[in-house]
């Protein structure tokens, strides 16, 4: 939990460093209280490392993202470069923040036309990752998500949680299961049926990738991931207002959520925790939206100053209760996957 303190306490800095400390107050605060992160929090071992290098690399891509030019070539070299090892070394830590080191080096080229400046961004973290994979792979060790790509079989890596229920069914009862499952497969499991070289049918292949798109949409609008409508809603009014004020993030960010959900339905996933991977961009959506609207709320209002700030403390409070009851929920729905009951029984 206070592993992701000191997160939150980083995404504050680069909110207030891109916008304002206000709005970075506020982003602090509901990124304590966005469902997800809550729930991944008290997680050890789970997210904790990636997402604390990954705001790091943030902060330093981020950090001169509004002031260019008063910086020197040198300070932007720094950064550009110190941001491209802790994108490294979050990939190292999850795999799966690749998808978004990936969008910022594509949008960063396509805005600057630099190829000096990719190649600023993109050696720090070759070097590191081939520092850290290269010897593993030369000694034979399997990696289960990169191996495939120099000959390593999917058997290498052990049991497979998202594919076989326990490791007994693994070892054990492979075949009895996979003949039990293979007709009616869907999403994860069927996606890692195929993974192990097993034959789905033609609709069986093309239900993976509906089943994936539904999965992430559905997934997206639920109250235990960010707060449900009522914080969706705000993230299209943040997002409006950087459509009209900074064109620059709101082209970065769109793109980089696109781009994150068209890989994951490419790869044919279908994990919860891929929404830790844009928690940063869509939180701080929410946050400018509630922020656009305590303006609004203070400008048009035609009361005294003082209940004006009484009512949107309560309008905040009020959200943040919403928050808190969503919390409740996500806790619920995880001790009732989680068997525990079954484990202590």
């Amino acid at each position: 939990i206070l592993f992701y303190r000191l997160i939150d306490r980083i995404l504050v800095a680069l909110t207030w460093r891109l916008f304002n400390l206000k709005l970075g107050l506020i982003f602090g605060l509901i990124f304590i209280f966005t469902p997800h992160i809550s729930a991944y929090s008290i997680t050890a071992g789970s997210y904790g490392f990636a997402l604390f290098f990954f705001s790091l690399a943030l902060l330093f891509y981020f950090w001169d993202f509004n002031k260019i030019e008063k910086s020197t070539q040198i300070k932007k070299n720094f950064r550009l470069g110190g941001g491209s090892i802790f994108f490294a070394l979050a990939f190292l830590c999850r795999n799966a923040f690749l998808l978004s080191f990936v969008p910022f080096i594509i949008y960063d080229f396509y805005k600057t036309k630099s190829l000096k400046r990719a190649t600023v961004f993109i050696i720090p973290f070759v070097i590191l990752v081939g520092a850290v994979l290269i010897p593993d792979f030369l000694a034979g060790y399997p990696h289960k998500y990169l191996g495939k790509y120099i000959g390593q079989k999917a058997e290498m890596f052990g049991w497979d949680g998202h594919c076989f229920p326990d490791p007994y069914t693994y070892y054990f009862e492979r075949e009895e299961y996979v003949n039990k499952v293979r007709d009616t497969a869907r999403g994860d499991v069927a996606s890692h049926l195929l993974k192990y070289g097993h034959k789905l049918s033609f609709k069986s292949k093309v239900l993976i990738y509906i089943d994936s798109t539904k999965y992430y949409i559905k997934n997206f609008f639920r109250l235990i991931t960010f707060g449900g409508p009522v914080m969706i809603a705000f993230m299209f009014v943040g997002l409006l207002y950087l459509f009209k004020q900074r064109r620059n993030l709101f082209n970065l960010f769109t793109f980089w959520f696109i781009f994150w959900l068209l890989v994951l339905i490419y790869k044919k996933t279908s994990n919860y925790n891929h929404f830790l991977e844009v928690s940063f961009p869509l939180i701080l959506l929410s946050s400018l939206g509630i922020y656009q609207l305590f303006k609004y709320l203070n400008t048009t209002l035609s009361i005294s100053q003082n209940k004006k700030y009484l009512f949107i403390s309560f309008l905040f409070i009020a959200i943040l209760g919403h928050l808190i009851i969503a919390n409740k929920w996500v806790f619920h729905e995880r001790y009732n996957t989680s068997k525990i009951d079954k484990v202590l029984s």
